[in-house]
């Protein structure tokens, strides 16, 4: 039903209508990505019947078309979502709020936040909670979060406490980051119990928001991702961070002496 849905349409330069077309799924999805993470459900009530949907708020519809400058239809090109899962309208509360937000953080982005780094990790959040089977929606949600918080994957000790500098409680943080983990990789074997796919789905989401901010607020202090990375893996205590500062100021004194 139409009703529901809006009409978007992304302006693109390409040499082929497959570029274009790709070029133009890449920025929809960005967006999208965005208005999720700020508007998804942060917990869900099972008696609503929505389990065997897709968390996303904010889904495309059945199928994208491709225009030319003149708006003449391109015919040779129609992408159609084999996944499609009819959606109700989003309605946010505040509207107004909402949208000055995602243009702020689209704002952020557009300052080539780690050579699209981000970007690219918010768009895999969005498409991964497009899909309405939970286990496969978590795993595509984690690898983004990983993106976000190591150079490599699956280096889950590293990941686990850059994530939990992030936060004040964090034993809690980190108890819930080993079960994610423990849950990821027998979720990829298939031996994990896909009744808490769904809850870990909502949890991730937490993490995923601190994250991006993070890394949205502090782009133009860090010289790259990497640097960014080593920070959030250091002293994360008031006690390590002083004797950080201490072992700083020493080797400041002996670098002053070195070349007096």
């Amino acid at each position: 039903d139409c009703q529901d849905y809006c009409f978007v349409a992304m302006d693109v330069q390409a040499k082929s209508a497959h570029s274009a077309m790709n070029q133009s799924l890449r920025e929809f999805d960005l967006l999208r990505g965005v208005l999720c993470l700020l508007a998804n459900p942060g917990l869900e009530q099972i008696i609503t019947g929505t389990e065997h949907k897709p968390i996303n708020v904010v889904r495309s519809g059945s199928f994208h078309t491709l225009h030319h400058a003149d708006g003449t239809a391109n015919d040779e090109t129609f992408w159609y979502e084999p996944d499609y899962v009819q959606a109700k309208a989003f309605r946010p509360k505040e509207p107004e709020r909402l949208i000055n937000t995602v243009r702020k953080v689209l704002g952020k982005l557009r300052k080539n936040c780690y050579n699209g780094r981000v970007v690219d990790a918010l768009i895999k959040f969005g498409r991964a909670f497009d899909d309405k089977n939970p286990d496969v929606a978590f795993i595509n949600a984690w690898s983004a979060l990983e993106s976000l918080l190591t150079s490599n994957q699956a280096d889950y000790p590293t990941l686990i406490k850059r994530c939990t500098f992030l936060y004040v409680d964090k034993t809690y943080e980190e108890a819930v980051l080993l079960q994610m983990t423990e849950h990821r990789n027998a979720s990829v074997h298939r031996i994990a119990d896909g009744s808490f796919s769904r809850l870990f789905c909502f949890r991730l989401q937490g993490f995923l928001r601190r994250t991006v901010a993070f890394h949205l607020h502090n782009q133009s202090f860090f010289k790259s991702f990497e640097e960014a990375l080593q920070f959030m893996a250091g002293p994360s205590s008031r006690e390590d961070l002083d004797r950080a500062i201490a072992r700083s100021q020493r080797a400041l004194r002996f670098i002053g002496r070195s070349y007096s």
